[in-house]
């Protein structure tokens, strides 16, 4: 059972997509590696969704970029980026998971192995964790984004498999509902009560 982004994605690219957010998942990725750019330097972007933090290293000065994703859709968000940015020849988009040997094993050589908010969602997490550290090289950067431990306190880990399974079980406006009702409970209740 997993939670397909790639029509969020789609949404996200349609109406929200701008220079702003690309710039600003650039400044956040070279803050928190605490470098200026990536010249030079080997990019692969697991689980891609729209693409947008791939075209933030090319933005950055990556010598290459490979992203990938399971979801159809999501590489196909990425890929109408990387059309509108021109098809950059530096810019590989493969549909594969994380999770299957053969396919990881086209994966080596990239000094930065990034990985947005993603290996949680595979279904295998620790599995996810090691495929994505066996790409690593001797001087490789593996940057990782995982829910924190809080989210699996309150709710529980149950919580969130529940919730995966009716939102794939569900039509489009029950998704939408579903997708509202998210928001409102986890960012926007949140900065209220924290105000």
């Amino acid at each position: 059972m997993r939670y397909e982004f790639g029509e969020n994605w789609s949404d996200f690219i349609a109406s929200n997509f701008n220079e702003n957010k690309v710039a600003h998942a650039q400044s956040h990725m070279l803050d928190f590696i605490g470098a200026t750019d990536l010249e030079g330097l080997k990019f692969l972007d697991i689980g891609c969704g729209s693409g947008i933090h791939s075209l933030a290293a090319l933005q950055s000065g990556a010598d290459y970029v490979t992203s990938f994703d399971l979801d159809k859709n999501s590489v196909d968000s990425a890929r109408s980026i990387k059309k509108k940015y021109g098809d950059p020849e530096n810019w590989t988009i493969l549909e594969g998971s994380i999770l299957d040997p053969d396919f990881t094993s086209q994966l080596v050589g990239h000094d930065v192995i990034y990985s947005w908010g993603v290996l949680h969602h595979t279904g295998n997490m620790w599995a996810a964790v090691e495929s994505a550290r066996n790409l690593m090289e001797k001087d490789s950067l593996l940057y990782l984004a995982l829910y924190s431990s809080e989210a699996c306190v309150n709710p529980k880990p149950q919580y969130w498999l529940d919730l995966k399974k009716e939102y794939n079980q569900s039509g489009r406006i029950k998704r939408k509902i579903m997708e509202l009702l998210y928001l409102l409970r986890f960012y926007i209740w949140h900065d209220v009560r924290s105000n």
